[in-house]
């Protein structure tokens, strides 16, 4: 059954592909405009009249870039390469660098997903289910927009499969090193 492979990428790709689109459409701002109201004439006063305190404030838009932590934490390897290949895409207002960073993102994740997909069907893994598991995790906290609990989880996730693939191998190395890697 050689099915991990392409449900991996495909649905892994799925999931930032509709993230990517809600933080461009929020970015962009909203799709349909009201209509056109001309606003009213502004009473114009002198600066210094204005001024309530002893300095003054910039009124900065700040965008809600938490799908943006979810898409790097749904794929942490891919995350941290392209985000150190592509580090100002954080500073980025939407548009072209962006999309750049996501098409980076989406190749090397997909390659990953893909190569992790075809070590899985190539035998009996007992991370098989995990990843099945964690693929219909990451789609109900994009699906439901769990962005701040979202980003935590997957980062948790991540740290135990680091801690994991440790653990497995020193298990491999320990055996290789007592001669007991050969099969009889």
């Amino acid at each position: 059954m050689k099915r991990l492979r392409w449900i991996l990428p495909c649905g892994h790709l799925l999931i930032d592909t509709i993230l990517f689109l809600e933080l461009s459409a929020q970015i962009s701002g909203p799709a349909i405009r009201g209509k056109g109201i001309a606003p009213p004439l502004p009473f114009i006063q002198p600066a210094l009249f204005v001024l309530e305190g002893n300095s003054v404030g910039f009124d900065f838009q700040l965008y809600d870039f938490r799908p943006y932590a979810l898409i790097i934490t749904g794929n942490l390897p891919a995350g941290l390469l392209s985000e150190s290949l592509m580090p100002e895409t954080r500073r980025a207002r939407g548009g072209l660098p962006l999309a750049r960073w996501f098409l980076l993102h989406e190749t090397l994740a997909l390659a990953f997903w893909f190569l992790l997909g075809r070590r899985l069907d190539s035998g009996n893994s007992p991370l098989r289910n995990a990843m099945l598991a964690y693929l219909a995790l990451r789609a109900l906290l994009a699906i439901f927009r769990f962005y701040d609990p979202g980003w935590r989880i997957q980062s948790l996730l991540w740290f135990i499969a680091t801690l994991w693939f440790v653990g497995a191998a020193i298990h491999f190395g320990v055996l290789w090193a007592n001669g007991q890697h050969k099969k009889e």
